[in-house]
């Protein structure tokens, strides 16, 4: 089987590898995306939302 980035001309078969679908870096596994996700350019962190309102005392 052969996977695709629909960003960049990119194709592998490697089962394990891993692509960045917003810097388009490729890594022969898990660990090394997951090393180069926090200084990725495109990375967004997922936050728990914020409260939108505050409880006020009776």
């Amino acid at each position: 089987m052969t996977a695709s980035c629909g960003g960049c001309d990119r194709r592998w078969t490697e089962e394990d590898a891993t692509h960045c679908r917003g810097c388009h870096g490729h890594w022969p596994d898990v660990v090394g995306f997951d090393e180069h996700l926090p200084g990725c350019p495109t990375y967004i962190p997922i936050a728990p939302p914020a409260r939108s309102r505050v409880r006020k005392a009776s």
